[in-house]
């Protein structure tokens, strides 16, 4: 269940918690927005996406992820959640 407050990343519609994140969510709680498509860039020298070409030599990745935010943030595209049904303040 999210926090009946005003105008935040915690009430809106397209905020969605971490997974690991623990309920009850709070405005510390670290999550993604996904209003658009994922359009921030992850660059990954060494790790979970680098990858080893053939001749060895190496690359580094860029992908593309969606906005990580905490729960007390909010923008103007910012739409309340249908799950708490609450309106701006």
């Amino acid at each position: 269940m999210r926090h009946k407050i005003g105008r935040a990343c915690l009430n809106c519609d397209y905020w969605f918690p971490n997974p690991g994140e623990k309920e009850p969510y709070d405005l510390i709680t670290c999550g993604s927005c996904h209003r658009y498509p994922p359009s921030v860039p992850i660059v990954a020298e060494r790790g979970l996406f680098y990858e080893e070409h053939e001749q060895g030599s190496t690359a580094d990745q860029t992908l593309m992820g969606f906005p990580e935010t905490y729960g007390d943030e909010w923008c103007g595209e910012w739409m309340p959640d249908e799950e708490t049904g609450k309106e701006e303040l």
